[in-house]
């Protein structure tokens, strides 16, 4: 084969690669639309195997063209991949042809490339912050564990920098992990779950077809556990991360959790000469938080008021900044502050879509004093009350769902039992009423939190659609 005709092969593989990947894009976008169905997934499946069909036969053109002295130079985006210089007419090595792992070994011809530096330590903190897997969990277990990994799921786009067999790992582990919340969940729990799971196969996905880490097990609805079950795989996936990045060192990694120290780290940048930058204030004031620090707490509030400007740039510490004004207020500051005295600042920017809202709160049984001051503090119109044990209630408030009586439902995940899901979530949906899951806790802060990731989620979806928040 002449040069020109090895340029002309080379230029026609790219062009059904790029085809390819821009087939299977398009199928993304609709799974993103949709949600996942069978026909959807298996036209992935067959579009991915497409992809990466024309992708290893591009690849094999390509070293046959760099090994005979051909040069490539990759552009960004759409843009063509320039073919410089003529390649001598050396084929490759026979036996590496047929693209079998033997062309790695071939290290008379392909040169050894050095291994990639990246940021162990940013990997330690993923798997500090889900934990290993866990076997056997309880309902309370499985939301928290949903939320956990929604939360890392969130900076999956951080993960690009890592090189592809921890990229394919982290997928594996993360993949696996919630296939064993899709599948042995209790119905209950997993129609509460649904609509998060479905955020993080989709994820998963688009990642892996975008930077091609590696085939994982999981990802396909048809897949079956390699190990024989989905914890089996996860625990896989677990320690072949820990060999990756050469063992796990998790006790000196949850020792970073520790609250003082967590509290002295952030001291030292707080009072640092020159002001720190608000990168390094903001990391540290988020360790603080992961270690357990109350945002009210006073000994945070006294460090950080002074860079109330440099806080306010970043959302995810609102509560934070809420706390420092309530202490500039001239209240008297006696540590943490009571659940009663919290208040929504004037300017909380989900005021408008809370006030007047006709809602109701599935949990223990009823609470006056939290329930007189929830409906103030959000100024719903009214605040209905249902004990998650109490049959008669639970269907009293089914009814009242459907009458268009209410039109917001807060769950408090502790509280919840398959009952109570069977009976009000085919109402929420049957009459469009927003159901909120509150994942942690049952006070104030709890629901604040919980409303505020739906309504900022509501706002990038469907709105309406009745989704769970963290």
């Amino acid at each position: 084969m002449t040069s020109e005709e090895k340029r002309a092969r080379l230029e026609a593989l790219e062009r059904v690669a790029r085809e390819a990947q821009k087939r299977l894009a398009g199928l993304y976008a609709r799974l993103g639309a949709e949600g996942p169905h069978p026909e959807l997934e298996e036209a992935l499946d067959q579009a991915r195997s497409a992809r990466d069909e024309a992708a290893k036969e591009w690849g094999l053109a390509a070293l046959q063209w760099r090994h005979g002295g051909g040069g490539i130079l990759y552009a960004s985006g759409d843009g063509p991949i320039v073919h410089l210089a003529e390649p001598r007419d050396t084929p490759l090595p026979e036996d590496s042809l047929d693209g079998s792992d033997d062309i790695l070994d071939a290290d008379d011809w392909l040169p050894e490339l050095p291994e990639p530096a990246f940021d162990v330590g940013k990997v330690l903190a993923i798997a500090t912050r889900v934990g290993p897997p866990v076997g056997v969990m309880n309902d309370e277990g499985r939301v928290a564990e949903a939320a956990a990994l929604d939360r890392e799921l969130v900076r999956i786009n951080t993960w690009v920098d890592l090189p592809r067999p921890v990229q394919r790992n982290l997928v594996g582990l993360f993949v696996s992990r919630l296939r064993a919340l899709q599948d042995d969940s209790p119905p209950h729990v997993r129609s509460l779950l649904e609509r998060q799971l479905r955020k993080g196969f989709a994820k998963l996905t688009q990642f892996s077809s975008t930077h091609q880490p590696g085939y994982v097990t999981g990802l396909g609805r048809s897949h079956r556990p390699d190990s024989g079950s989905w914890h089996g795989d996860a625990d896989f996936w677990w320690k072949s991360l820990g060999r990756e990045i050469g063992g796990f060192r998790l006790d000196a990694e949850q020792a970073e959790l520790d609250p003082e120290q967590a509290l002295g780290r952030l001291a030292a940048v707080a009072q640092a000469t020159p002001a720190p930058l608000p990168e390094a204030l903001h990391a540290a004031v988020g360790q603080v938080l992961d270690a357990g620090v109350s945002t009210e707490d006073g000994r945070l509030v006294q460090l950080l008021t002074p860079h109330l400007d440099a806080l306010a740039e970043n959302p995810h510490l609102a509560s934070v900044v809420d706390a420092i004004r309530h202490r500039a207020s001239g209240q008297p500051d006696t540590g943490p502050l009571p659940i009663d005295e919290l208040q929504l600042p004037d300017d909380w920017p989900f005021a408008a879509r809370v006030r007047g809202r006709r809602a109701a709160l599935v949990g223990a049984e009823l609470n006056t004093t939290r329930q007189n001051m929830f409906t103030e503090v959000f100024r719903f119109e009214s605040l209905r009350w249902c004990d998650a044990r109490d049959t008669p209630a639970l269907e009293a408030l089914a009814n009242a769902i459907q009458d268009h009586e209410v039109d917001l439902v807060l769950v408090l995940a502790r509280h919840i039992n398959q009952e109570a899901t069977d009976l009000l979530l085919p109402a929420c949906r049957h009459a469009r009423v927003d159901w909120v899951m509150v994942r942690r806790g049952e006070g104030l802060p709890a629901l604040r939190g919980a409303l505020e990731r739906f309504l900022a989620d509501q706002s990038a979806t469907v709105p309406m659609a009745p989704a769970a928040a963290e």
